[in-house]
């Protein structure tokens, strides 16, 4: 009875701690230093300045939607154009993945837009493949794609 009674305090201390955790996640507005190292020194294309790196994982299109969000400063998804954009530049900005090995995932290659698809804009978006410069929509909740934030020039110092 004793080693029963120690088995459950610690799983409601688990509990608890990870109630917390998760709560934290949810309502905290503040980004991992990972997603704002992220922005780097931005390179200004445009009108608008392009993160250095893309954001260190790749993530559902509401996932990434709330990221760019949780950056702050008018950090966001770029528009398909922006995107289409950023793929014909994509040598003089740097850092996108270009190429991946055989036996990798040719996701690894996606960028999301902010971008709905008109014919379904509660489920799909539209992505840009950076080695090639193809574009086509996805379901927002079914991959885990690159992330670029950007955001517009004449936001800065608002």
């Amino acid at each position: 009875m004793q080693n029963l009674k120690k088995i459950i305090i610690v799983f409601r201390d688990f509990l608890v701690s990870s109630i917390d955790f998760i709560l934290e996640l949810l309502f905290s507005r503040k980004p991992p230093k990972e997603y704002l190292d992220a922005i780097g020194e931005p390179k200004k294309f445009d009108n608008i300045e392009i993160a250095q790196f893309d954001i260190p994982m790749n993530m559902t299109w509401e996932d990434a939607c709330a990221v760019c969000d949780s950056l702050g400063e008018g950090w966001r998804l770029p528009t398909l154009k922006e995107l289409k954009e950023m793929y014909k530049h994509r040598d003089r900005i740097g850092e996108f993945i270009t190429e991946i090995e055989e036996d990798e995932e040719a996701e690894l290659l996606y960028y999301w837009s902010a971008d709905d698809y008109p014919a379904d804009p509660d489920g799909q978006a539209y992505y840009v493949r950076f080695d090639n410069g193809y574009y086509d929509f996805a379901i927002k909740d079914q991959l885990n794609l690159n992330v670029r934030p950007v955001r517009d020039i004449a936001y800065r110092g608002k």
